[in-house]
């Protein structure tokens, strides 16, 4: 008992802040003279979006190699290409903790506040203002990957060599590790629209209710299990592992519909369009809420579900 009291409060005491960044970063506009498409399309479209080219973000980039759609004045007519044009400033501050390992365990706390916000969250952000020749904006709003508050938590349990319970002269349980990860994180930002038909082919452009990314998800939780077993045969350093992801089942929403800022419901049947909708449905022998209820179904509202993965690892 004495000597966990004293390895506790030397643990209490050795306890420090980790790291603490702030970082805050512009990307601006570049001279158009230095404007190389093929580099800009190499750099951005397909090393940090893949084959397909899709323009999704990637935070892992500079910012100053943003690069966002533009109308160019030509004759006969104007075109659209991609220029270097794009703002975002990005502010955060991280905060952390580490336990080394004592007495098998060792654990990791840290915490990320941040802010992002700029003119275009993705390369195409702007192809309507660029396809009505209209101005771009001057004013920065949160991007889409604005994500306030991440908080993760990490705790890991070792076995070494020769080391837990022994049976028949053998240690069954050596080499053994036990990780358990939980990830909290608020949610990311979305346009308040009106209430609409967003699920299916009716589906019409929504109306903004309110300012560009005003409104944010909720936020999200998941726990991950893995527990690993390593061994020596011939040489080779392996390990078998099983690894629960979203131990839970926890129905985490990445993605709401914007006209009520849920995953589960548009409430689109409430309106005077959406009850002429199921009264035409009803008239064809159709349940409206159990045909609109599927047509809600949509696997990219939230993240996984509980997954169980299996493995093999082989060093040498």
């Amino acid at each position: 008992m004495k000597r966990l009291r004293t390895l506790t409060l030397v643990t209490a005491i050795t306890i420090v802040v980790a790291a603490f960044a702030l970082i805050s970063a512009a990307a601006r506009t570049r001279n158009t003279d230095d404007f190389v498409a093929a580099d800009t399309y190499k750099a951005k479209c397909v090393a940090c979006h893949g084959a397909a080219a899709e323009k999704k973000f990637d935070a892992t980039l500079s910012d100053a190699d943003l690069v966002q759609i533009e109308a160019v004045p030509s004759f006969p007519n104007q075109f659209s290409t991609y220029r270097n044009k794009d703002f975002a400033t990005l502010k955060g501050v991280d905060l952390g903790f580490a336990l080394r390992r004592v007495n098998h365990i060792q654990a990791n706390i840290a915490y990320t506040l941040s802010w992002a916000l700029g003119t275009g969250s993705v390369s195409n952000t702007q192809r309507n203002i660029a396809w009505t020749a209209s101005d771009p904006p001057k004013q920065t709003a949160p991007l889409d990957f604005d994500q306030r508050h991440k908080i993760s938590f990490n705790l890991d349990y070792l076995l070494g060599k020769a080391e837990g319970p022994k049976m028949g002269g053998v240690n069954w349980l050596e080499n053994t590790s036990i990780n358990v990860l939980y990830n909290i994180a608020s949610g990311t930002p979305y346009t308040p629209t009106n209430i609409y038909d967003e699920v299916t082919l009716a589906a019409v452009a929504s109306q903004p209710e309110g300012a560009l990314n005003s409104r944010y998800g909720p936020w999200t939780n998941s726990l991950d299990f893995k527990v690993s077993r390593g061994f020596n045969t011939r040489g080779l350093n392996m390990s078998v592992y099983a690894l629960v992801q979203n131990l839970f089942d926890t129905n985490n929403a990445i993605n709401v519909f914007t006209g009520t800022g849920s995953p589960n419901t548009t409430s689109f049947l409430n309106t005077a369009d959406g009850r002429a909708a199921a009264q035409n449905l009803a008239n064809e022998g159709i349940d409206p809420n159990a045909a609109y209820n599927m047509a809600l179904q949509n696997e990219n509202l939230y993240s996984i579900p509980r997954t169980i993965r299996f493995g093999m690892r082989v060093g040498f």
